[in-house]
Parts: structure tokens; C-alpha cells; sequence
């Protein structure tokens, strides 16, 4: 009897924590810029991410946050930066991983923008890339996809992906990139080449690569 006790106390725990893991409830918060950004840096864990364009005068950021999640936003001198940021016990570690739908950022950027730099990272979720241009890109998912929709790059485009994919399309002519490819433990359509006013850099370890280009 005192077994079970001591089995039933430690169940009792168990689901305590649990509950308070995921017991802070999201809130949706949104971050806006005040002018025109040249370069944008989003550094995130277990957010997906989408970026895409929209109907927006400025740069507009919608995520969710709550007391034990919450984000870090700087707009400076024409740079805006994102980081999530964390306020945890150990025992908010214990049980799910909350609400995977609020567990998204999503950034809307003026149909004309054009960035100079887009860096971003995430892990453990997928990033997605809309028609957006800029001048250099960074993307780095670990644990995720990196999904690219009729980007166009003025300078280079790098993407990493570790146990994921990296497929879509680029702006351009295969001929005006120069590529660095690599790959490990997966396929790729294409091969390092020189030659190109571009640079593409692109790196999957356990994945493969699939990007296509259109004029």
C-alpha cells in the first residue's frame, strides 16, 4: 500500500508539472516598425517561421508570447532585430511543448521593400520564405525545413538546413550564381559550380536539396 502511495505521489507531481508547463495561456503581440528597415535579424528555438509580403507600410512582426516566452524587439539605425527569450524553472521543462500553433512568428514586409541583409534561425520547426528580395540572405534551420518561394537575391543567398529539406525557387538564371553545395546524407538537384555574379550557399546534413530557377 505504501508503494502505491509513493507511485501515486510521484504520478501526482508529474501531471502538476505538466500542467504548469503549458498552463500560461499565448497572447498574440504584434511589433511594427516606425520607418524603413534595411536589415532584419530574427533569432529563434522552436518557432516556425514565415516571411512573406504584405499590406504594410513598414516592416510588421505578429507572434505569440506568454509570461515564460516572450520576445526582445530593437529597431535602431534601420536595423530590426527579433530574439525570443525565455523566463523558465526547470520544472516548466517537464510535459508537451505548449501550443505548436501559436508557436509561430510571422513577419510581413512592404511589397516594395527590397532589405539589404534577412538573417534568420530557428530550430526544431521550419523556416518559410515568401517572394521577398534582399541583398544577402541567411537562413539556418536545425531540425526543420527551409522552404523558398521566388526569392531574389541581389548579392548571395546561404541556407543550412540539419534533419531537413531545402526545396523552392530563386529569381535568376542558373548561369549568373556561383554555388557552394554540400551534403551529407541526402541528394541535391544541383552541384558546387563556378562562375556568376551571385554566390548560393547551400548545406543539408541528413536531407535533401531541390531548388529550381525562374526568370
Amino acid at each position: 500500500m505504501k508503494k502505491i502511495f509513493v507511485l501515486m505521489t510521484v504520478f501526482a507531481l508529474a501531471a502538476v508539472a505538466f500542467v504548469g508547463c503549458n498552463g500560461a495561456p499565448y497572447e498574440k503581440r504584434i511589433f511594427a516598425a516606425e520607418e524603413n528597415v534595411a536589415k532584419v535579424f530574427i533569432e529563434a528555438r522552436d518557432r516556425r517561421l514565415e516571411i512573406a509580403t504584405g499590406d504594410y507600410d513598414f516592416l510588421t512582426v505578429e507572434c505569440y508570447e506568454n509570461e515564460k516566452e516572450y520576445y526582445i524587439a530593437e529597431e535602431k539605425d534601420g536595423v530590426f532585430s527579433l530574439k525570443l527569450a525565455y523566463n523558465k524553472e526547470w520544472s516548466d521543462y517537464i510535459g508537451a511543448g505548449g501550443d505548436r500553433d501559436k508557436q509561430v512568428i510571422r513577419l510581413y514586409l512592404p511589397q516594395t521593400a527590397s532589405l539589404d541583409v534577412l538573417s534568420v534561425s530557428t530550430t526544431g520547426r521550419d523556416i518559410v520564405l515568401g517572394n521577398v528580395s534582399a541583398g544577402e540572405i541567411s537562413l539556418n534551420a536545425n531540425n526543420g525545413d527551409v522552404s523558398l518561394g521566388k526569392v531574389f537575391v541581389k548579392k548571395s543567398l546561404s541556407a543550412a538546413a540539419k534533419n531537413g529539406n531545402i526545396t523552392g525557387n530563386v529569381v535568376g538564371s542558373y548561369d549568373v550564381f556561383q554555388m557552394n553545395i554540400a551534403v551529407k546524407k541526402g541528394k541535391s538537384n544541383l552541384m558546387s559550380k563556378s562562375g556568376g555574379e551571385k554566390l548560393l550557399n547551400i548545406s543539408v546534413n541528413n536531407g535533401d536539396i531541390n531548388i529550381s530557377f525562374t526568370a
